[in-house]
């Protein structure tokens, strides 16, 4: 895969640091460098897909209360024998279900 050259400046102290680190490593400086902010884009996406991971888990809870609550509400329309009309219907779902595409 074709590399693209990017340069950019340390403190004069931290040289010295990356050149053990690298050293260490068994690597050359531009190679340790290189892998430092592949490893560092690699944490940022994973904690991307961590939150995006745990929004889901909230929405999935939510939806289970919902369909709880929905479900309660129809074993006691059903229950009650009581004629209940399609708007009502739509108006209690629009109430207590719909809240918006995305929301909480």
């Amino acid at each position: 895969m074709p590399k693209d050259a990017i340069s950019f400046r340390l403190e004069r102290e931290a040289r010295p640091v990356l050149a053990r680190a690298a050293q260490a490593a068994g690597m050359k400086v531009s190679n340790y460098v290189e892998g430092a902010v592949l490893e560092k884009l690699a944490d940022v996406e994973n904690r991307r897909a961590s939150q995006e991971i745990e929004n889901l888990r909230e929405e999935i809870s939510l939806l289970r209360e919902e369909l709880a609550l929905s479900t309660e509400a129809t074993l006691v329309i059903v229950g009650s024998q009581k004629p209940y009309s399609a708007e009502s219907a739509k108006s209690w779902v629009s109430r207590h279900l719909k809240r918006g595409e995305g929301k909480k």
